[in-house]
């Protein structure tokens, strides 16, 4: 039998220290991990229940998730200049814009949906091929990319990309690049 001196024991005890706040350190990431993935979950099915009341036009059950500071904003303006780039600012505002885009449109569908989740669960990325009518009838078939921040089960903000183009060729808008100016016999570009 061998004896231990107070040397060894120092060491040993101290080894068995630090493999144990090791092994601590460990399960506290796996922990943490696990809980970073259950907030990724979540904000996927949030994410999901959005793309869902967009097509349902359901601006009842959308103004439950919204932030009273929201934001929605589109980076690609029709005229393609970056200083016309819109965006709506406050519940109140963003609300206003999704009731007018439900009003002109009599279908909404999203199809082949992909939903990325980043940011521990604080960001999610909608891409989707749209599927939509306009309320007379006219298809409407852009590309989207959504960018959804949530802050906690709210959002926070919303970007939305789509092809100005295919808007343009869809809806006669003024503010779409090319088009002609009032009296100018040229045809608009689309």
């Amino acid at each position: 039998m061998s004896i231990m001196t107070q040397s060894h024991f120092k060491h040993s005890a101290l080894g068995s220290l630090a493999t144990s706040l090791v092994v601590l350190a460990m399960a506290g990431a796996a922990a943490a991990g696990r809980g970073g993935h259950r907030a990724e979950r979540e904000t996927r099915r949030r994410t999901q229940q959005l793309v869902d009341r967009l097509q349902q036009k359901d601006t009842v059950a959308i103004a439950a998730t919204l932030h009273p500071e929201v934001t929605f904003a589109h980076p690609l303006s029709l005229s393609g200049k970056r200083e016309d780039a819109v965006q709506w600012q406050g519940k109140d505002q963003v609300l206003g814009y999704l009731g007018g885009a439900s009003t002109m449109m009599d279908r909404i569908r999203f199809t082949n949906q992909r939903i990325s989740v980043a940011a521990g669960g604080g960001t999610a990325f909608v891409q989707a091929d749209g599927d939509l009518t306009s309320a007379d009838g006219r298809p409407y078939q852009n590309v989207y990319i959504f960018r959804i921040d949530w802050r906690g089960d709210r959002i926070i903000a919303i970007e939305e990309y789509a092809n100005p183009l295919t808007f343009c060729r869809t809806f006669n808008n003024p503010l779409c690049a090319g088009r002609p100016a009032s009296g100018d016999q040229r045809t608009a570009v689309g």
